[in-house]
């Protein structure tokens, strides 16, 4: 019945998310899961999670699906959340911390936590503070960068 369609689940992993993706695929749909742990999405899809790059088409079709950036090193994470800078550079979780890459996707480095980094965002006065959360502490970096205000 959705032979030929494609459908992306986040918190596709656990619950509703899961039986959603499991339906969706028993239709016959192509279904890409996304979610923070890797440890589920790879009991439930196996291993090779990557950030993708898709095409939309103008009928809202997804196409092109593509492995944007490979986001590893040492560490707890997967990767998971993603910002911009008005300076073109794409932040992401992953393993270690917040991986830092340039518009081409190259990697230019790691800002390393000691604990699993769980999200991030720029904030203070110039947009030039990075606060990460982790499991139990919250870091603040004052950074040469300026990232995107969301509102």
């Amino acid at each position: 019945m959705l032979e030929g369609k494609h459908a992306v689940i986040t918190g596709g992993g656990t619950g509703i998310g899961l039986s959603i993706a499991q339906a969706l695929a028993g239709a016959g749909a192509e279904v890409t899961i996304t979610g923070r742990r890797a440890e589920v999405l790879e009991a439930v899809a196996g291993p090779g999670l990557h950030p993708l790059v898709m095409d939309v088409t103008e009928d809202g079709r997804l196409t092109n699906a593509r492995v944007w950036a490979d986001v590893t090193g040492e560490g707890e994470g997967v990767p998971d959340g993603m910002k911009t800078t008005t300076e073109g550079h794409i932040l992401c979780n992953g393993p270690g911390g917040v991986h830092l890459f340039d518009a081409d996707a190259t990697c230019l480095g790691v800002i390393l936590t000691p604990q699993k980094s769980t999200n991030f965002c720029f904030g203070g006065p110039a947009f030039r503070t990075l606060f990460i959360t982790a499991s139990t502490s919250v870091y603040r970096i004052e950074t040469a960068l300026t990232g995107l205000a969301m509102f």
